[in-house]
């Protein structure tokens, strides 16, 4: 097996022909090939790497990475461009997935933010018999508790910022 050429294989997604357009060195299970070594008490198991190929699968849109197929042809030039695309797009989709979640956690976490509040504005704290009640932002202390007015108390109630959210509008 070398570059280029058409492989097949089975895997658990059934029978998988493609090009390996990339060949790299793993060094996956080296750990724990050193481990048994010291076990053993002598070197058995080879503890350097190995070469693993990189295979296009047009049917699943995949990437797989293997050691070793059956080779059974010779792959054209397009084919080798199309693998490398198909692994491009790929690392693209998968890029934007992850800024998609990154930016949707930061936009969750500025709504659920008690920093830019203000003496007066109105938040909810969470009773642990009553659920959420809507009570007035006093402060933060030093310690890092959020005061407030309760409603229907004189002076300040302290809570935690979990215990502490702001006020949907």
């Amino acid at each position: 097996m070398k570059y280029g050429d058409i492989v097949e294989f089975t895997t658990r997604k059934g029978l998988v022909k493609g090009p390996i357009f990339n060949s790299k060195w793993s060094r996956r299970g080296t750990r724990l090939a050193k481990e048994l070594n010291m076990m053993i008490g002598k070197n058995v198991v080879p503890t350097h790497g190995r070469e693993v190929f990189e295979v296009a699968d047009f049917r699943n849109n995949c990437i797989w990475t293997i050691t070793d197929a059956k080779a059974i042809g010779k792959a054209n030039n397009e084919e080798l461009v199309k693998a490398k695309q198909l692994k491009r797009d790929i690392k693209v989709g998968n890029a934007k997935a992850k800024a998609e979640v990154r930016s949707r956690n930061y936009k969750r976490s500025e709504e659920n933010s008690l920093l830019g509040l203000a003496p007066g504005d109105t938040i909810e704290v969470k009773y642990r018999d009553l659920g959420w009640k809507a009570e007035t932002f006093s402060h933060f202390t030093s310690s890092g508790k959020v005061a407030f007015r309760a409603n229907n108390r004189r002076g300040v109630r302290y809570a935690w910022p979990r215990f502490v959210r702001r006020r949907a509008k």
